[in-house]
């Protein structure tokens, strides 16, 4: 060893050559090899290899006792080192030695690591609790959104060997979980001032003796209470955390008698508003992890909510189609009772009634043949409309009126009246309504000019 001036340790490791090789100083592994001229291994006492690698261990461990012995193993090309007692048995490593020596080092080791599950499994994070609208509207999205498609297979029946342990119907859920005052207004004796008496549904974690109260904040908002029973150091807190520290223990889910119910975080303290009020809410277990099921009247289980409202579409869709087919059935065949009701006044007639027609003459003929061609009509098939094309566009009659000039067209002579009637201008001005501006005398005038063979003078 030389001291070391310029670092902070005392002393620096070093190797001195023999003289033949002219005793020079080296610190390094690789520049002992250079001046041998070959790698170098490990070697005994005697200069000897001992075919030991990097695994070879020159110190004795502290933690190993001088009875036992150090050994070496060959898996495939590699070398491994391992530890033997005075019985010949192999140990792996320093743990593997200590546990031998104490057999307690395991079940500490054991609590441990359950302490540390734990310790993650309370500090997992809380999931945000929605309010009432979130809820309305998250509930409508899994409704709208759990439609079942055609030829989507989806399991959503558990089978019936399925271990319920829980289960609450609307009657049992409600009582369950009642006010703690029930329906009382007024507030108990012990309770803070200014404190108002909570009628809401109660928190399922709320310990038996406690009450929910309704406090006025300082900007006028109200916040909920929970109040303690006497003896209690703080009477008033307003959170699970503080409740917990006034109690000096983690809360729970528990029922109306202050039993837990054993179910965790998948309870469910509010009717669902879709889920009607004949089925139940129960709990089972899957995989060790307590999980929700919803039960119809007829016995069977389906796993969620969705699951349900797919149910419930479907029944509701079944009953819609069967209303329909009804309807139309009754509609067909209060229709088929009028026609007969019709044909019976025309085919069966008394006999009085005979002899009265007979008798009457032309006038009850007519009638009857009214009447036949009436029950006719009404049994024959409606006849569809034509389309605009096949129908005849008939030219409109001319009004024989007196025209603005005072002209009166009835007057006039048949060579004069023929002539104002096929005019092109005429026909166009009072057939189709062209906007020009002259009158049947203006249309007369041209008579004058026109020649013979077109009519004219």
């Amino acid at each position: 060893y030389r001291p070391y001036k310029d670092t902070g340790r005392r002393f620096r490791k070093l190797y001195v050559a023999p003289p033949e090789k002219g005793s020079k100083v080296v610190f390094w592994r690789r520049d002992v090899e250079k001046l041998e001229g070959r790698n170098l291994f490990s070697v005994d006492q005697h200069g000897q290899p001992l075919g030991i690698p990097n695994t070879f261990t020159t110190d004795w461990p502290k933690w190993l006792p001088s009875s036992w012995r150090i050994g070496y193993f060959r898996i495939g090309e590699t070398v491994k080192i391992c530890f033997l007692n005075a019985k010949g048995e192999k140990f792996r490593d320093c743990q593997a030695v200590l546990d031998s020596l104490k057999p307690a080092r395991i079940k500490q080791r054991e609590k441990k690591v359950k302490a540390t599950e734990t310790k993650k499994a309370e500090n997992k994070p809380i999931k945000p609790a929605l309010g009432p609208f979130a809820m309305r509207v998250a509930q409508r999205r899994r409704l709208f959104s759990s439609v079942k498609v055609e030829n989507d297979e989806i399991d959503d029946e558990l089978p019936d060997s399925t271990d319920i342990f829980l289960s609450f119907t609307h009657e049992e859920l409600t009582e369950c979980f009642a006010p703690p005052l029930g329906d009382s207004t007024t507030p108990p004796a012990h309770w803070p001032e200014g404190v108002e008496v909570c009628t809401l549904p109660r928190i399922s974690w709320l310990p038996p003796g406690w009450g929910q109260g309704i406090r006025m904040g300082p900007q006028g908002r109200k916040y909920k209470v929970y109040i303690a029973p006497k003896g209690h150091k703080r009477l008033e807190v307003k959170n699970k955390e503080s409740m917990e520290v006034n109690v000096g223990r983690r809360l729970k889910p528990l029922d109306q008698h202050g039993k837990s119910l054993r179910v965790g975080n998948a309870l469910i303290e509010h009717w669902p508003h879709v889920l009607p009020k004949t089925w139940q809410i129960g709990y089972h277990k899957l995989q060790g992890e307590v999980r929700s099921c919803f039960i119809c009247p007829k016995g069977t289980i389906y796993k969620d909510m969705p699951a349900v409202c797919r149910h419930l579409n479907r029944e509701a869709y079944m009953e819609r189609r069967v209303e329909k087919v009804n309807q139309q059935e009754e509609e067909r065949l209060s229709k088929c009772k009028r026609l007969r009701r019709m044909d019976a006044k025309k085919v069966e007639p008394l006999e009085d009634e005979a002899l009265e027609d007979v008798a009457g003459g032309p006038d009850s003929c007519a009638q009857d043949d009214r009447m036949a061609e009436e029950t006719a009509s009404a049994l024959r098939p409606k006849k569809r409309l034509r389309k605009a094309e096949d129908r005849e566009r008939r030219p409109r009659p001319m009004c024989q009126l007196e025209t603005k000039s005072g002209l009166d067209l009835s007057k006039l002579q048949v060579a004069d009246g023929e002539w104002l009637r096929t005019h092109p201008l005429n026909l166009k001005i009072r057939q189709q309504n062209y906007p020009i501006p002259i009158g049947a005398q203006d249309i007369l005038a041209l008579k004058a000019f026109a020649p013979k063979e077109m009519g004219g003078d």
